[in-house]
């Protein structure tokens, strides 16, 4: 369109990114406020983690988060204009627990932490 080849590179940037990520935000917010819950119940003692409440709760929180590359590839299938259904199977092949397994605990020792001895703290892993 017109509009589209009179826009800045970066404003493409953003666009292609709000445009993927805009159709799973409410769902994406909500996981997230439902692991939150659960942690505030969990500190506060109202369940425990061997309760068959926090274990519902807490994969309800994490289906989400698990699956987001299939979401992620349908909503960007459909935003580059593709059969959202090839978008599913790519992100059905990154949820596949060999790659996953493969990729993240190669070598079971992280490469370095960032943030190393704050909250904030995230291991960084290598293939």
């Amino acid at each position: 369109s017109e509009d589209n080849k009179n826009k800045k590179p970066f404003d493409k940037f953003i666009d292609v990114i709000s445009g993927i990520f805009q159709p799973i935000l409410g769902v994406l917010t909500a996981a997230g406020m439902i692991k939150g819950f659960l942690a505030l119940f969990s500190a506060l003692g109202w369940v425990t983690p061997d309760s068959g409440t926090y274990m519902i709760l807490n994969v309800i929180g994490d289906a989400m988060f698990m699956y987001l590359p299939v979401m992620l590839g349908y909503t960007a299938a459909k935003k580059f204009g593709l059969k959202p259904f090839v978008g599913l199977i790519i992100g059905i092949a990154l949820c596949y627990p060999a790659i996953q397994q493969g990729t993240l605990s190669a070598t079971l020792e992280p490469l370095y932490t960032l943030f190393d001895g704050t909250m904030f703290a995230s291991p960084v892993y290598i293939e």
